[in-house]
């Protein structure tokens, strides 16, 4: 079962199954609601996993140093899928249609859409990619040297208006504003997909 004291990376439902990966440990499956917790690992040569994505149905681990790794037997096995890849931390995921996009570290985005990867960077001011949204008809970038958005994967435009802090972890789309969590800025939101930000009052901490 799952490990208790060790961090939690990402989570994530394909079908009747969950799946969740701890640090250095590897993918977990329930088939039970999270009841209970089976380790899934055999073909994974990285057990530092970052993030899982869906495509075409079928389920995909992006790993710390291993690259892209793919299941197609509900974690039974696992076969890396790294052909087109140049840098090998997969720190994000995201599919659209046939498309899916993957963030890297140092090698900014690649894309696949019959398997292999290439590039898709034309623009992209900074190749630290941490995470993706979509809205609006496009695919937003949080990087760390801001936000950047495309309709197709190329090219891409730098959206920063109003941002201070460029160090863009997490990105995400409520129907009405596109909201961006920084390292050290705190919380950004864009009513117009990202042409102007505007920073959210910060959390106050009640100790008491």
């Amino acid at each position: 079962g799952l490990t208790t004291g060790i961090p939690f990376f990402a989570v994530t439902i394909q079908g009747a199954n969950a799946y969740t990966c701890q640090l250095g440990k590897g993918v977990y499956k329930s088939s039970n609601y999270g009841d209970n917790w089976v380790l899934v690992q055999n073909g994974l040569k990285d057990n530092m996993i970052s993030c899982f994505g869906v495509y075409n149905s079928y389920l995909f681990a992006g790993s710390a140093g291993g690259g892209m790794y793919l299941t197609v037997d509900n974690g039974v096995s696992w076969f890396s899928k790294n052909t087109g890849i140049e840098a090998h931390t997969v720190h994000a995921m995201h599919s659209i249609d046939s498309t899916m996009y993957i963030g890297t570290q140092g090698g900014g985005v690649f894309r696949s859409v019959n398997g292999n990867w290439t590039a898709s960077n034309d623009q992209l001011e900074n190749t630290v990619v941490y995470c993706f949204a979509e809205a609006g008809g496009y695919l937003f970038s949080g990087t760390y040297g801001g936000v950047f958005r495309t309709v197709s994967g190329v090219p891409w435009k730098a959206v920063n208006s109003g941002l201070s802090d460029s160090v863009v972890l997490s990105l995400n789309y409520n129907g009405s504003y596109l909201f961006a969590g920084t390292l050290n800025g705190g919380i950004y939101r864009s009513s117009n997909f990202g042409s102007l930000w505007t920073k959210l009052p910060g959390l106050i901490l009640n100790d008491t």
